[in-house]
């Protein structure tokens, strides 16, 4: 897959995060995401150092399988509309997003960084949509 290999490289500073982020959000319509199976259902996080919070997300259902978890019974993969989860995820107020953890392709983004990849889907999103957008105060 064309986004883990740029993943790869990003890791070895061999790409520009703006090409990054734009090949992400135009390839990536779907993220997989780990969620613990407690109410309410949470998605699963990780830490890169202490007292940080980072949610687990995959690019694709066959790395996110290649993963092992101590007690997969309580574990449940779902693909995700990237925008809506990407957007979800910020307003939560972690510490970022770890992508393909356990792989080569692994790429940590902090939260300035998820910010960037948020825009870019919603840039990539209003390019999308027909017609004229029009942005306008007080109105529906």
């Amino acid at each position: 897959m064309e986004v883990r290999s740029l993943l790869e490289k990003a890791n070895a500073d061999h790409v520009d995060p703006k090409h990054l982020y734009n090949t992400i959000a135009s390839t990536l319509s779907t993220l997989v995401v780990l969620y613990q199976k407690t109410q309410p259902q949470r998605p699963l996080m990780t830490r890169t150092r202490i007292h940080s919070s980072y949610v687990v997300v995959f690019t694709d259902l066959q790395t996110a399988q290649d993963v092992k978890v101590e007690h997969p019974e309580n574990i449940e993969m779902v693909e995700e509309p990237a925008l809506p989860f990407l957007i979800k995820t910020y307003r939560d107020e972690v510490d970022g997003i770890v992508i393909n953890p356990g792989h080569p392709s692994r790429y940590v983004l902090e939260r300035a960084q998820l910010h960037a990849l948020f825009i870019e889907y919603a840039v990539l999103q209003c390019s999308l949509t027909s017609g004229a957008w029009v942005p306008t105060q007080n109105e529906s």
